[in-house]
């Protein structure tokens, strides 16, 4: 999962910063046609990232 993430996030040429890194979790996301994750990744006050498993 953890490699997934720093994939995901290495495909951006601008080099976002996350601040944080959630894995192995059960999340609530608000949208309909993803309800849940077990993983995210923020940086400020943005998700950046998502991923259900």
């Amino acid at each position: 999962m953890i490699a997934i993430i720093c994939i995901a996030l290495s495909c951006n040429r601008d080099k976002i910063k996350a601040d944080l890194i959630i894995v192995n979790a059960s999340i609530w996301t608000s949208d309909d046609l993803n309800p849940n994750a077990e993983a995210m990744v923020i940086s400020g006050d943005r998700i950046l990232w998502s991923e259900r498993m």
